[in-house]
């Protein structure tokens, strides 16, 4: 079907600890599940698309967030702490990539399961100025861990498999897919952020205030990606090339996919 669950849950609360302390704290959730975005074709019926498997999508989104506010009285001090994390499945028809190929007159069923995993942390400590005279300052401190993963996986549609009896392809219970002929290698990327800020602003006039300020800071970046591979797309045009020689180009194998 084309229906969309979305659920959603947002919260957030104050607390005004003492007259120079305040608490703020809120949390943010978000799920949502698509059995199928892909647009039918009016050629091949209503409600019938072109593709042989159902365009679905499903995502998670939690956000949570604390900052904490205490008012010296000659400066501010904010501590905000802010952490999310997102993950998705994305199932997408990649017919369109074959039919486009210079192999396009042995283009395949060809489908890929995408799955993202985000992690993310934030923490700034910044103690700004509350002066009323013309000398106004900043300091801070910022630190950023963010953890990425990616993992794409490509395969067939099992009717088509049975159809050209095709063996050998891989299976991926993990996500629970099989017919796979690209395994694609896992990937990881981590990010750190450090840095150091300061800024000093005088006003000249009132319509005229000078600024300087500087950052000092690391940035620490990993992409990893494993071992695991394999790529199968020549075996399976060869299949194609084999079926239409042994039966001519009168392919009958179903490829429309009905919601």
């Amino acid at each position: 079907s084309n229906s969309i669950d979305d659920e959603g849950l947002r919260a957030s609360l104050t607390w005004d600890a003492s007259e120079n302390f305040t608490v703020s704290a809120s949390y943010t959730y978000q799920s949502m599940e698509a059995d199928d975005f892909d647009a039918f074709n009016p050629e091949t019926g209503r409600k019938v698309t072109g593709s042989w498997l159902a365009h679905g999508i499903e995502s998670e989104f939690d956000n949570f967030n604390l900052t904490l506010v205490y008012d010296f009285g000659i400066a501010t001090l904010t501590s905000s702490t802010n952490s999310y994390e997102f993950d998705s499945k994305t199932v997408i028809d990649l017919d369109a990539i074959g039919n486009n190929a210079p192999w396009a007159a042995y283009s395949f069923p060809w489908a890929m399961t995408r799955l993202d995993a985000h992690e993310n942390f934030v923490q700034e400590l910044r103690l700004v100025s509350n002066s009323d005279s013309r000398v106004n300052w900043v300091v801070g401190y910022f630190m950023r861990d963010s953890d990425n993963d990616f993992d794409w996986t490509h395969y067939t549609d099992p009717e088509f498999v049975v159809a050209r009896k095709i063996t050998g392809l891989v299976s991926r219970p993990d996500i629970g897919v099989d017919n796979v002929f690209v395994n694609t290698p896992l990937r990881t990327n981590e990010d750190k952020e450090r840095a150091f800020y300061a800024e000093v602003s005088y006003r000249i006039t009132d319509a005229l205030t000078v600024s300087v300020g500087a950052r000092e800071g690391t940035v620490e970046s990993t992409d990893f990606r494993d071992g695991r591979g394999g790529n199968a797309i020549g075996s399976m045009i060869e299949a194609q090339k084999l079926f239409f020689a042994t039966n001519g180009e009168n392919d009958e194998y179903p490829v429309t996919f009905e919601p």
